[in-house]
């Protein structure tokens, strides 16, 4: 096989399959993945209609196993060869509540995809790509919290994110100087169904910041997967806003004022909750 293969956990929606989308476009093989075969159907049907000659495959894994982490490189290895690239993508967010209106199962279930599922994937990936005597990449995928921002309702999901980052920074360090190069992508204010929960209840400032700075997953994913598939640093980190970048957007009025959030049905606070996913949660 000469194409590149790239791996994307929680890619049946969302920024996931923006990235296999923008990963088949630029000649990869991909291999997808949700938590059941529907979506993984589905997403491989919908990406082959946009892409008919596509080299792509995919697997239903539950990240929180490391048994269907394990067959999902399996599956990769089986279909294209070989894993170039693996990125840990999958992850759960909810409505955002306070702490102690979290039931004990709602807390394990962020815990265990975010940072389970990210751990898995690191453990499955280094050892498979070791295993083939390969170069590859990891990559893992922080959001907010990573950086040790607070928001009150976000106390779970944000201490996930920043475990993350410490993970990645240890993995980093312990593998530095072999053949697997291990990196961090930062996608920014993704529109999401979870951005909608907090757009719903923010105030008219923070309601002005998402505006600026959220953007779509397919827009995101154009500008993250040149740069993914060119990086050879160890310890890179793929962001999509700098912070050059980020005060642009505050100076220019067009970005304040650009609707985006409005376009997508992203309700008001007298509206109805209009959105794509599930109530209450979202899952990739």
């Amino acid at each position: 096989m000469d194409k590149h293969c790239v791996v994307v956990t929680g890619s049946t929606r969302g920024l996931g399959f923006a990235l296999a989308d923008a990963f088949l476009a630029a000649g990869c093989a991909v291999v997808v993945s949700g938590r059941t075969e529907t979506a993984v159907g589905e997403c491989i049907e919908t990406l082959r209609s946009t892409h008919p000659n596509a080299s792509v495959a995919g697997f239903a894994a539950d990240v929180s196993r490391i048994e269907d982490v394990e067959c999902l490189f399996a599956t990769a290895t089986a279909a294209f060869g070989r894993v170039d690239l693996w990125i840990n993508n999958a992850g759960l967010g909810r409505h955002p509540a306070p702490l102690a209106e979290l039931t004990a199962t709602e807390i394990a279930d962020v815990v265990a995809a975010n940072l389970t599922g990210t751990m898995n994937g690191c453990v499955v990936a280094l050892a498979g790509m070791r295993k083939q005597q390969t170069p590859g990449q990891i990559f893992n995928t922080e959001g907010f919290g990573s950086n040790g921002m607070k928001r009150n309702g976000m106390a779970v999901y944000g201490a996930t994110k920043q475990a993350i980052r410490y993970f990645t920074r240890s993995m980093i360090n312990e593998v530095a100087g072999g053949p697997i190069c291990v990196g961090t992508i930062i996608p920014g204010i993704v529109v999401s169904d979870m951005l909608a929960d907090q757009y719903r209840a923010a105030s008219p400032r923070r309601r002005e910041l998402y505006s600026a700075f959220a953007d779509l997953p397919e827009t995101i994913a154009a500008d993250l997967v040149p740069r993914l598939l060119e990086n050879q640093e160890h310890g890179a980190v793929i962001s999509w806003l700098s912070p050059a970048d980020m005060i642009g957007r505050m100076l220019r009025s067009k970005y304040k004022k650009r609707g985006l959030l409005a376009a997508l049905d992203i309700p008001s606070e007298d509206s109805e909750r209009v959105g794509s996913g599930a109530p209450g949660s979202t899952r990739s």
